[in-house]
């Protein structure tokens, strides 16, 4: 048993998907990965710090360790749905397997307590698109509030891929409703007439996409080949979270993942874990129990656990 072991107190339980971590508190399926790189894809029980192993859901270990929080394929989680903010898990039976939700949503308790969480990734059956931040919090505060700045402006190309967006002029971020203008200088194609929008009959959103017709007029326009938005132009929604039943929010049977005007979104997965490149993995002296932060065995300190 190394040193890292001993301080979490770890018990000889032989590690299964579906069973109890014997990890005293369990909060993320990545730390689960540091300490125990071995284990397999599947459902863990995690804790949201109120009650030890309270929280059962599925954690992808071969990628890195990520915890899946939510499930988004209906209308009970569109942007004024109360459920993003009433601190209560939703359908968390849903969340110990991948498959995609038919017709409803799911939320796990985690996502109120997972607090170390720094990057957000969003899978569908087109592909995946990731959003990271400059510090951790939790899902709820990452996803509903401009509060933490990004790290990266996120990629609106990756992001039409998975959401197929036809929209393309001067998309714009919105983080529980609002324009998130922070790195947005760095982004390729910033609106240079300063709207944030929404402009024409845009909506807004909880975690989305904003983005223009070009000059103005309907329909897709290929390219990112324009950061003004005319008049008379509309910002139209694509992400998780968006008005129902709007022209161009939200589709009115499936506003929590599907715009009016993207071509046929299927049903999203969302999945949270932590960072530890700034440390180099503690130089193997150590293990990164938290974003970027080492718990050295003993004889070693620092930050990355490089001295003796």
């Amino acid at each position: 048993m190394t040193d890292v072991d001993e301080l979490f107190f770890v018990a000889a339980i032989t590690f299964t998907p579906g069973t109890q971590s014997s990890l005293l508190n369990p909060r993320s399926c990545k730390l689960l990965n540091v300490l125990f790189p071995d284990l397999g894809d599947g459902a863990y029980w995690l804790t949201t710090g109120t009650t030890a192993f309270n929280t059962q859901t599925y954690c992808d270990m071969t990628g890195g360790g990520w915890t899946l929080f939510m499930k988004m394929g209906g209308a009970t989680m569109c942007y004024t749905s109360t459920r993003w903010f009433d601190g209560q898990s939703y359908n968390p039976n849903s969340l110990i397997d991948t498959t995609y939700a038919s017709g409803t949503d799911a939320k796990s308790a985690l996502f109120d307590s997972m607090n170390d969480v720094q990057t957000i990734k969003l899978v569908n059956s087109r592909g995946s698109v990731s959003v990271s931040f400059v510090s951790a919090s939790s899902p709820r505060q990452l996803m509903t509030s401009t509060a933490i700045p990004f790290s990266q402006y996120p990629d609106y190309t990756a992001w039409r891929a998975v959401f197929s967006q036809d929209r393309s002029s001067a998309p714009i971020f919105i983080r529980g409703g609002q324009a998130d203008t922070g790195n947005y200088a760095s982004f390729a194609c910033p609106r240079t007439n300063a709207n944030a929008g929404p402009i024409g009959c845009g909506q807004t959103c909880m975690f989305c996409f904003n983005a223009a017709d070009h000059n103005g007029i309907g329909g897709g326009d290929g390219a990112l080949n324009s950061c003004n938005v005319a008049v008379g132009g509309n910002d139209v929604s694509s992400g998780i979270g968006l008005m129902s039943g709007t022209v161009c929010g939200g589709d009115q049977p499936s506003c929590s993942y599907q715009g009016r005007w993207s071509s046929l979104a299927t049903a999203v997965n969302v999945w949270a874990t932590y960072d530890c490149a700034r440390v180099g993995q503690c130089n193997s002296r150590g293990l990164c129990i938290a974003p970027n932060v080492c718990k050295c065995n003993a004889g070693f300190t620092g930050p990355t656990c490089a001295t003796r």
